[in-house]
């Protein structure tokens, strides 16, 4: 059949050609054009639209929080709710501070960013920084999580996403009164140019064994413990006990899982492991 086609088409541009008209480049007639376009389209396997689709979206995260370190090429900043997070830093990103547009060495660690990304794997790239932490924007941060170290001037704060250290001072406020490791604790801060500063310390009563999800892939695993990267809060350290269960069995490094925790003393516990296969 395509030769059968192709063979009109020819014959037609030949008539064309030696019909008595003058070979000029106005080009053939319509009608001719019309059907070689036909046979071209009916051809699928040589045509470009017929292989033409739409390039797949990418997805994008808006994250806030307070600038924990920062290169040329990387931003970390720590997420009230989902712990540390990293950035990395391209030519295209842009960061803005009020109606300017500054460098990435221009930002200082405490600086309170919102942050708009891309995320590819497990890859977060930045597309907007805005530093929000002007004088008249301050505003106080929330964090819950249990008590891992407390001394006279510091509280060590273990959450899913990783650690958070606070400053206490003679101005902390401890409801009923302070902590020890082990308590469930939500704190109130203000950030400064040094860090955070723990401005009320509410102590929740006893462990709650609350659940928490963690997806991602295994990076180290043990008989005791296991090492999961995830795209939101990094590497996240579970434990892994008597009461652990696997499904269907226990994974490997590469393996893609979602794993259910809960929060004893301090350290993150799993006690559901489902295995989802090779990342």
């Amino acid at each position: 059949m395509k030769v059968v086609k192709w063979s009109v088409v020819a014959v037609a541009l030949s008539l064309f050609a030696c019909g008595g008209h003058e070979n000029t480049l106005t080009g053939p007639p319509e009608s001719v054009m019309s059907a070689a376009a036909s046979a071209s389209a009916s051809n699928g396997s040589h045509g470009a639209a017929g292989r033409s689709r739409s390039a797949p979206s990418t997805p994008q995260i808006e994250a806030e929080g307070l600038v924990k370190s920062v290169s040329a090429t990387s931003l970390t900043i720590t997420d009230s709710r989902r712990g540390d997070m990293t950035f990395t830093l391209t030519p295209a990103t842009i960061i803005r501070k009020g109606q300017q547009t500054v460098n990435a060495t221009d930002l200082a660690s405490g600086d309170r960013v919102h942050v708009r990304a891309t995320k590819s794997g497990d890859t977060l790239t930045a597309q907007l920084v805005i530093v929000q932490n002007a004088e008249e924007e301050n505003e106080p941060s929330e964090f819950e999580g249990i008590v891992k170290a407390i001394s006279a001037d510091s509280l060590t704060l273990s959450t899913p996403g990783g650690d958070i250290v606070l400053t206490l001072n003679a101005k902390t406020e401890f409801v009923p009164a302070p902590p020890v490791a082990g308590n469930r604790v939500h704190v109130r801060a203000d950030h400064v140019s040094s860090g955070l500063v723990a401005l009320v310390v509410m102590v929740q009563g006893p462990e709650e064994h609350e659940t928490i999800e963690v997806n991602g892939i295994v990076k180290t695993i043990s008989a005791t413990a296991m090492t999961v990267t995830t795209p939101a809060k990094g590497d996240v350290t579970l434990k892994i006990d008597a009461q652990t269960t696997f499904h269907p069995a226990p994974p490997s490094v590469g393996s893609r899982v979602e794993v259910r925790a809960t929060m004893k003393g301090g350290v993150l516990v799993a006690t559901d492991v489902r295995v989802e296969g090779k990342h």
